[in-house]
């Protein structure tokens, strides 16, 4: 290929020269989708780097093994590109946003914590929520919406957001602001720029005072904070702030043991449930790659990377509870009265006395868990 054509401006990625038969896919058809994607990446479009990254794996799905090995291999050699320009993570990141909300395991134990957390703010005076991992908002968001609906909406609420992305919590900063404007609330919101493990006593110290209502939420966030000693630490950093609940919502595996074979067996089991969990949903070929692209980096952080770069540390369901127990935490009444929906179809629903857990073919996938 000549090399005038990496370089035409009039050259647009395949995607908007229609699609290509797989079967019509070969050696030659490879590159020009790949030069697609850089140039996407290039002018920092991140969002098109994606779709053609997506769109690339779908057309090569009928050819031989090494052609569709070695486009593997030069399509995510690019997308690490994306990572490295707009933050470790960052495709990783949206690729949860959009998966979260249709992946049984995760949709069903973030859709009960959601659940929890709204009964416990109806109608609260002075209620404060301090959210671990806030991202851009869109949960609390959501959460307010679904209250607003039914009319119980808390008398005010401050909103303490705890993330790094000090532009996420802008944004979050913004968008709920302006939602609780419209509806009317009372609303405080203070970011707090850190990861939860980073704060100081100082910074602890200061969380205090902010309240008497202190509800806590964690969605998928705490699974991120490494080390045993650094995680049973913020969880009793939390209990020190007296919340009235703490609500997380955490997928089930070992992924936290340093031994690498154990690591393996556990991360083989979940993430072969989760590929048989796929398999089994009602969903286009195009969404099936873009989870398997969820896991993908998932499983290399799992499996593949120093102790102290992991991101993915996972907990069992039992050792989350055990830890929980022994940071001062107690079962919270409330949890027995929610709603905790059954699951249709893939995943089996358990209740405990502190959380509600979904399993697939009698492995426990996650869990949401209310205490206090």
């Amino acid at each position: 290929m000549p090399d005038s054509l990496a370089r035409d401006d009039r050259w647009t990625p395949p995607l908007s020269a229609g699609r290509v038969k797989p079967a019509d896919v070969g050696e030659n058809d490879v590159l020009p989708m790949l030069l697609g994607m850089a140039r996407c990446i290039e002018r920092s479009d991140e969002d098109g780097a994606f779709v053609a990254f997506v769109d690339l794996l779908d057309r090569i799905q009928s050819c031989g093994m090494d052609l569709r090995m070695k486009t593997q291999c030069f399509a995510q050699a690019l997308l690490k590109n994306i990572d490295w320009k707009t933050g470790h993570g960052t495709l990783h990141g949206a690729l949860f946003e959009s998966h979260a909300d249709r992946f049984p395991p995760m949709e069903l134990a973030a859709g009960v914590a959601g659940t929890i957390l709204e009964g416990l703010l109806e109608r609260r005076e002075d209620a404060v929520l301090v959210d671990v991992g806030i991202g851009n908002g869109g949960r609390v968001a959501g959460l307010l919406r679904s209250l607003a609906g039914r009319g119980t909406l808390p008398r005010s609420l401050t909103v303490v957001g705890i993330d790094p992305a000090e532009g996420a919590l802008a944004e979050a900063e913004a968008t709920l602001s302006s939602l609780a404007s419209g509806l009317g609330l009372p609303f405080r919101f203070r970011a707090v720029p850190s990861r939860v493990e980073s704060l100081t006593a100082a910074q602890w110290d200061g969380l205090r005072p902010i309240g008497s209502r202190i509800f806590v939420n964690a969605v998928f966030s705490l699974h991120h904070v490494g080390g045993n000693g650094t995680r049973d630490a913020v969880l009793r950093n939390l209990k020190s702030l007296k919340p009235e609940a703490l609500v997380i919502a955490e997928p089930s595996a070992d992924f936290e043991s340093e031994d690498l074979l154990l690591r393996l067996a556990h991360a083989w089991r979940y993430y072969g449930a989760c590929f048989s969990i796929l398999d089994r949903m009602d969903i286009s070929q195009e969404e099936r790659t873009m989870a398997r692209m969820f896991f993908g980096p998932e499983i290399v952080d799992v499996l593949g990377m120093p102790a102290d770069l992991r991101g993915e540390r996972f907990d069992t369901v039992p050792r989350w509870l055990s830890r929980l127990r022994d940071a001062g935490f107690r079962p919270h009444a409330d949890l027995c009265r929610t709603a905790a929906r059954p699951a249709e179809g893939i995943l089996e629903t358990t209740l405990g006395a502190d959380h509600v857990g979904f399993g697939f073919e009698g492995q426990v996938m996650s869990a949401a868990i209310c205490v206090r």
